[in-house]
């Protein structure tokens, strides 16, 4: 093995690791043979260089491929090039596997993109405009809904649409700490959702980042609330609210906004928030809503105010190119199961019609 091998493998180890949340005593731990936590650090350091014996236990408590100990790196995101929102303090070791795990599945998506000939620049930039307020915010949305030929129709495929435009979307299984991030890998924008969450709340992170990546925030700004309105807007022109409950109101029943819910895929909370940003409900009211929602012992009011009423919602771009590739013999079975992390028998068992 030559330097470059050993330190390519030495990375791969420390990833895959990472995205498994295991320090190197817990590899150790996991293995099927007996291996040190200190000879685990020399792998990773590039100091030794494991069997290929070694490397199939590491493989299989780690759930990768041997391959991927020794496949290039194709894509690389420097670790301050994530943003985090934090609904409660997220650990380090968390944040690392999510972004292994979404440089891992951003690294698939390159590789099967330059087998079958795709690059689709993003052209999206509204840098033009400088957002500092709500208002300003909204705004930004509807051009880009005017832009997408949206209407005031609710979108139905966010997801799809995006891939359409060049955004590339991976999920993570995470914890309810983590709703989503986006960066760029390269001039590739990425966006990462948790896999975990309700389609509404997918929906609202989905353009929640979409708007970290395309809008142009005046310094010093409320960057996430202004985020927050854009995603609204994009799931619902507050025009809609307007004809739907009425420019003013003193209560709103639940029927009208799990209408509004089942309609344009947006939860009540972020309906109640948005009519009470544009002022179709006072202070009080919404007030009296927050408390009511939190309080310990309204738990079915709660589970009807967050219950899910959305279509799922996951991304298949991966797969589609996969079998796009694999149809035309342009990859063979065993790399499309290394590419959607699949046993080769359930890829030789796909019916061709």
């Amino acid at each position: 093995m030559n330097e470059g091998t050993n330190t390519v493998f030495a990375q791969r180890l420390v990833n895959a690791r990472k995205m498994r949340c295991l320090s190197q005593r817990e590899l150790s731990e996991r293995l099927d043979i007996q291996l040190s936590a200190n000879a685990i650090a020399k792998y990773e350091t590039g100091k030794m260089m494991p069997t290929s014996e070694v490397q199939a236990a590491l493989a299989i408590a780690l759930g990768v491929d041997v391959d991927y100990f020794h496949h290039p790196f194709t894509v690389s995101i420097p670790a301050n090039a994530w943003e985090f929102r934090k609904r409660k303090s997220l650990g380090n070791k968390q944040i690392a596997a999510i972004q292994q795990s979404a440089t891992d599945q951003m690294e698939r998506i390159n590789d099967i993109e330059q087998v079958c000939n795709i690059n689709q620049p993003f052209q999206l930039d509204y840098s033009d405009t400088t957002v500092a307020t709500y208002l300003q915010a909204d705004a930004m949305a509807r051009r880009l809904r005017r832009e997408l030929g949206l209407g005031n129709a609710p979108v139905f495929a966010p997801i799809e649409l995006l891939e359409s435009l060049g955004v590339r979307i991976v999920e993570v299984e995470a914890d309810e700490k983590f709703d989503g991030t986006s960066t760029k890998a390269g001039d590739t924008p990425l966006i990462v959702l948790n896999a975990t969450y309700t389609p509404e709340r997918k929906r609202f992170t989905l353009f929640h980042e979409l708007a970290h990546l395309i809008l142009h925030f005046e310094i010093g700004a409320d960057v996430e609330h202004l985020c927050n309105t854009f995603a609204s807007e994009m799931l619902i022109p507050i025009s809609v609210l307007y004809t739907r409950l009425g420019n003013h109101r003193k209560t709103l029943t639940l029927e009208e906004l799990k209408g509004l819910q089942r309609d344009y895929g947006i939860s009540i909370e972020a309906l109640m928030y948005k009519a009470h940003q544009h002022g179709i409900i006072d202070d009080a009211y919404f007030k009296h809503f927050n408390i009511k929602l939190k309080k310990k012992t309204n738990v079915d009011y709660r589970a009807q105010v967050r219950e899910s009423l959305w279509q799922p919602e996951t991304t298949t771009y991966l797969r589609r190119l996969v079998l796009q590739a694999l149809s035309n013999e342009l990859i063979t079975p065993a790399k499309a199961a290394s590419l959607l992390d699949a046993e080769v028998n359930s890829i030789n068992q796909l019916i061709f019609v």
